[in-house]
């Protein structure tokens, strides 16, 4: 979670470039979505954006789920 931004990104970039097919979830999925179509552009690698409140377990249930 959190993959939006700061540790969450930097991981993903990472992982993504060693070819890693990466999801990430946070709350703001608009930051997600720019986030991942950055990080995909730089590595060639797929990056899924879902949105994700972790203080909402049937949210983060359906997140399993989707992923």
């Amino acid at each position: 979670t959190g993959g939006g931004t700061g540790l969450g990104k930097a991981m993903t970039t990472f992982l993504s470039s060693l070819g890693a097919q990466c999801v990430i979830a946070s709350r703001k999925i608009d930051v997600l979505k720019a986030t991942a179509e950055q990080i995909s552009s730089q590595t060639g690698n797929k990056v899924h954006a879902l949105q994700c409140d972790v203080r909402d377990p049937d949210m983060v249930h359906k997140t399993v789920l989707e992923l």
